[in-house]
């Protein structure tokens, strides 16, 4: 699950972060900043409830699922892996968010416009000169939200109940209830 939260926050993180550093409108980049600093300002327990609200049987997520028309009836969605998976990748958002944000300011907009003028597409300008230019930056956030996300505790347990086995709640399990 840790693996597949530092792929997600890097591919979702990156597109925020690239999305703040272009944008030019200032309600766009408000409510950008807000949603990725909104997971910071909120207590674990506080997001990790919040999340039990919108995953439970008959809770917003199911209502939207049967509204949309994907489901006949209520399916679980709580104490799940795929519950545990969304409450981490939504708390280390902005820990993949930030860095590459600052990575990305670095980059000067003209070596984009450059490659663009020498006929590249606004794709391929970004994937030769952007993409080489923050490997860096993708190595370092991918190992702080890899090494954060493997050792949560309460969300896995929350979110994806007590048969789950995740290394925080193994080594509890060992620690305490096994001596």
């Amino acid at each position: 699950v840790s693996l597949t939260v530092t792929a997600a926050a890097l591919v979702g993180g990156s597109i925020l972060a690239w999305e703040l550093r272009c944008t030019r409108n200032r309600l766009k980049a408000f409510v950008l900043w807000a949603s990725v600093l909104l997971p910071l300002w909120m207590s674990t327990i506080i997001r990790n409830y919040a999340f039990t609200i919108l995953l439970q049987r008959r809770g917003i997520g199911n209502d939207l699922l049967m509204a949309v028309g994907l489901t006949d009836e209520p399916i679980r969605l709580l104490y799940t892996d795929g519950a545990v998976f969304l409450g981490i990748l939504y708390y280390m958002m902005p820990y993949a968010v930030l860095p590459l944000y600052a990575m990305f300011v670095r980059i000067d907009e003209d070596l984009m416009r450059a490659a663009q003028s020498l006929g590249s597409s606004y794709i391929g300008a970004f994937a030769s000169v952007v993409i080489p230019l923050s490997v860096p930056g993708f190595l370092a956030t991918g190992a702080i939200v890899f090494v954060v996300a493997l050792g949560f505790y309460i969300t896995p347990l929350l979110l994806g109940g007590p048969q789950s086995q995740f290394l925080a709640t193994a080594i509890s399990t060992q620690i305490f209830n096994l001596f």
